[in-house]
């Protein structure tokens, strides 16, 4: 039944939304050019909604109190009909749409406009996808639940979606049905703040869309596909989020770029997960967040769960001027893979890792010939590495312009100390840097002279090429499987 429309002035972004741009604004500012300041703090519009009406929609199951509150209530049955009715109501300059307590069942999609925001009570407000629904397997066949429909040559602008659940319920779909929470697609300032998403694929995506902030969410049990994802985005802020049971947990994907993402928690508690993934994307910052993947199960998972990847599928693709700083990864199968080039890898604390810390690996290309694409220009320092299995850093044959410096190494290569070591270097590497770097461990303590006889053996050889180190407690901490153009020279700091 619909009631009377009530007014009441509804602002377009909140004290704590000002807090992240200012946040944001600062992260970029310290780290330079990066991120372009003035493009990246614009933020979502200040003043496009205000002294507009609020419609109210209770569901079948709100209080009796609620429903005549309200301007439309759900039958229980099909209530995205009726939530979409409250959003069509909505008059031309926009508004809010009020979702009350109580749960809406839908059995199809909910469809956003320009300038509006849609906001529940907290948690008890749930949006839940009925049982049973058929969609066609495959990407194509997402049902999408809230849909922001852009396109490429239509934007929508000023969306706000807030502070309630959704229910993907992809454990009541029949096979090949794929519950996608939230799309915004083609998107334009945009916020996504205090919701509960889960049981559903990909629980939150952004494509084709620029400046949003999605902060302050709650997402779990995501049965494949990423916690937060984003295709040809730009200018996205994703922070203060908690995903618990992720798949793939935030993966920012095919040329996503100058975006932040920034203080979330990425954890495991009944399966791993992947941590953060940079797919084909560039000029992007992955800053101050905790990876934390499943004690037991890292030991035993594929290699896709790595704490951050920044991924090319092929050596075509392009990711480039990426930073990952400042980052707490532990129980992952890697720490952190780097494919591709001008990345700045800083004060990361990587710990539990069954494999390699920081693996520089290479990717081939998909076009014949297929060529190998090493990375390049890649600055790794001021990390500190804990109980790692394998190689505390790994670099890849053929990579070229590569500096390690003033890291901190406790207790690598536990898994075969005869085999494993702090630096592992393959062949043909060019221009490699390694300075100042600290070692610790348990591992037997060979004579300190024996470093002298590994120095002398690759000055003798190679020409060209620094490593400046002070290594404690080992006493061949970098192995060195071939270099082109390389000269080794320790430094005076070097113990004995």
């Amino acid at each position: 039944m619909k009631k009377k429309v009530k007014k009441s002035k509804v602002k377009a972004i909140t004290k704590s939304m000002i807090g992240l741009a200012i946040v944001t604004i600062m992260v970029v500012s310290l780290l330079g050019v990066v991120v372009p300041v003035g493009t990246a703090s614009k933020g979502p519009s200040l003043d496009i909604i205000k002294d507009d009406p609020t419609i109210i929609v209770a569901a079948s199951d709100s209080t009796i109190f609620d429903k005549e509150q309200a301007d439309f209530v759900a039958d229980g049955i099909d209530d995205q009909v009726t939530i979409q009715a409250a959003i069509d109501a909505l008059p031309a300059c926009g508004g809010k749409v009020f979702l009350m307590s109580g749960t809406f069942n839908i059995s199809a999609t909910i469809y956003l406009r320009s300038n509006m925001i849609i906001e529940g009570e907290g948690p008890t407000s749930i949006i839940r996808l009925k049982d049973g629904i058929i969609t066609v397997p495959g990407k194509d066949g997402l049902l999408k639940l809230i849909h922001s429909p852009g396109t490429s040559t239509y934007s929508i602008n000023n969306i706000h979606i807030r502070n309630f659940t959704i229910d993907g319920n992809y454990r009541g779909q029949v096979s090949g049905a794929w519950p996608v929470p939230i799309r915004l697609h083609g998107t334009n300032y945009f916020t996504v703040s205090d919701m509960y998403l889960f049981d559903a694929y990909s629980p939150l995506e952004s494509r084709y869309s620029s400046h949003g902030i999605i902060y302050n969410n709650f997402i779990r049990d995501v049965i494949i596909g990423d916690g937060i994802g984003t295709d040809f985005s730009s200018f996205i802020t994703i922070t203060g989020n908690i995903l618990e049971n992720a798949h793939e947990g935030i993966d920012l994907d095919s040329n996503t770029t100058h975006s932040i993402v920034s203080n979330n928690i990425l954890r495991a508690t009944t399966r791993q997960i992947a941590g953060i993934m940079v797919t084909n994307s560039s000029y992007n910052v992955i800053i101050n967040n905790q990876i934390k993947g499943h004690p037991i199960l890292y030991h035993t998972v594929p290699p896709f769960a790595t704490g951050v990847w920044l991924r090319k599928r092929t050596a075509d693709d392009i990711n480039t001027h990426n930073i990952v700083k400042g980052n707490n990864i532990r129980h992952m199968w890697k720490g952190i893979r780097i494919h591709g080039t001008n990345a700045l890898i800083q004060e990361n604390i990587i710990e539990y890792i069954n494999r390699r810390g920081i693996d520089v690996a290479f990717v081939i290309s998909r076009i014949p010939p297929r060529f190998v694409m090493p990375p390049q220009n890649v600055t790794i320092s001021q990390n500190q590495f804990r109980n790692i299995g394998e190689h505390g850093i790994s670099i890849a044959s053929g990579t070229k312009d590569i500096t390690v410096q003033e890291n901190q190494f406790n207790n690598v290569g536990i898994v075969a100390p005869n085999i494993f070591n702090e630096i592992h270097v393959g062949f043909l590497v060019s221009r490699l840097h390694v300075n100042n770097n600290t070692i610790n461990t348990e591992k037997p303590v060979e004579p300190a002279n024996i470093l002298d006889v590994w120095i002398r053996r690759f000055q003798t050889i190679f020409g060209d090429f620094l490593v400046s180190t002070s290594f404690i407690n080992s006493a061949v901490a970098v192995v060195f499987l071939g270099l082109a153009n390389a000269t080794f020279t320790p430094s005076s700091s070097r113990p004995g």
